[in-house]
């Protein structure tokens, strides 16, 4: 069921922008400390399948015991920025209510309903490209919200649209900020996979004729994670971005623990590694090791892959002798590495690039990179008019 359409709202003399209230409305709705009426809804499982696993839930303990593991573990480890903090969710209102409506761009708060979730997002733009059906989907990394996106970090948004002549949809994961719902890999999923349905939506959502989706760290776990099982639409050109993004979580999230006690403690390395097989075990009996690798080499669309490298400046990569440890993420442990190390090399239609910059720096040549995805849609197009 969808709730509205929002398309005749984006340009003309009924955009949102235009309205001799936009700043009053928008400077409200930024304020609200709950979501906004839901603005796309879609319902993916069944009332009857979600009835039967809450009574199979309710019976069998185990099954209870697995998934409050399951939440707290995201909680702690994998998606710190749902941990309930009200001194963090002060600061990400801040950060909401402080956003500049005064500017180019444009803002528009809403919300998403995902079956029981109700997903806080925003839209962005400029009155010069609200109608031009390019689009980003961002999905963010483990400790970040979109509020840190359009506030402190705002170049971690503002650039990317900028030269990718773009506008943008951000969003936080379930459980983070305002948005509702416990976090898990699957919820993640299908979150993204119902945000790129309602970018591509003609009758209701944002009729995007392109779409870039741009997935840091995490994020970019999080994109492999719903185009698993997603149908792209053919009448829609695809980029995808995976900036400093990990193989699969289970070797990541080892490869950290192990660094991190190997320095903090005087414990002896069979210890360490015990403990890092216990975690690796961990992560995937409770259905958390988000796997990057498989969804890359799988995926029917472009794709670029930022990674760390010792590079001075930006490089095309054609083998992994050139990177190194981001900060967070081990050489070994990156998508980047997992890929150049297929015996079947990389697909006509996928590219690396080794970049200088660390983890979580922002990118530095955002130019270099639009022209890629300019060669990629340009491409696209030919394809499309040869079939």
């Amino acid at each position: 069921m969808t709730v509205t359409s929002i398309l005749h709202h984006l340009s003309g003399a009924n955009a949102f922008y235009n309205q001799p209230n936009y700043i009053i409305q928008t400077q409200s709705d930024l304020e609200k400390k709950s979501p906004l009426p839901v603005t796309y809804f879609v319902k993916t499982e069944h009332k009857i399948t979600k009835t039967a696993k809450a009574i199979f839930s309710t019976i069998f303990f185990p099954i209870l015991a697995y998934q409050w593991l399951h939440v707290k573990f995201a909680q702690k480890l994998v998606l710190p920025a749902s941990n309930p903090n009200l001194e963090r969710n002060k600061q990400l209102h801040a950060q909401r209510v402080s956003i500049n409506l005064k500017s180019d761009l444009k803002y528009k708060r809403l919300s998403i309903q995902v079956d029981d979730y109700i997903i806080d997002a925003m839209i962005i733009g400029k009155p010069s490209t609200f109608d031009n059906g390019r689009w980003t989907l961002f999905s963010n990394g483990n400790s970040s919200a979109y509020e840190w996106t359009v506030g402190d970090l705002a170049d971690r948004v503002n650039g990317p649209i900028d030269h990718f002549k773009s506008n943008a949809l951000i969003f936080n994961y379930p459980g983070v900020s305002v948005s509702s719902g416990p976090p898990h890999r699957p919820s993640m999923a299908k979150v993204y996979r119902v945000l790129s349905t309602f970018l591509a939506d003609k009758k209701y959502g944002l009729a995007a004729r392109e779409i870039i989706g741009f997935g840091h760290s995490l994020g970019g776990g999080v994109q492999g994670e719903g185009l698993n099982s997603y149908v792209l639409n053919d009448k829609v050109g695809y980029v995808f971005i995976k900036s400093r993004t990990f193989s699969d979580l289970s070797t990541a999230s080892t490869k950290m623990v192990k660094s991190y006690l190997s320095q903090k403690t005087k414990w002896t390395d069979s210890r360490i590694d015990l403990i890092c097989k216990i975690a690796r075990s961990l992560i995937k009996v409770i259905n958390w090791n988000i796997r990057s690798v498989e969804s890359s080499q799988n995926l029917q669309a472009p794709e670029i892959i930022l990674q760390t490298a010792n590079v001075e400046s930006y490089e095309m990569l054609t083998d992994s002798s050139k990177l190194i440890d981001d900060g967070t993420l081990a050489a070994e442990a990156t998508l980047a590495k997992a890929l150049l190390s297929n015996p079947k090399g990389l697909r006509k239609n996928q590219m690396i690039i080794g970049i200088p910059e660390k983890h979580n720096e922002s990118l530095s040549d955002l130019p270099f990179i639009a022209k890629q995805v300019e060669k990629m849609f340009a491409a696209q197009k030919v394809d499309q008019q040869g079939s």
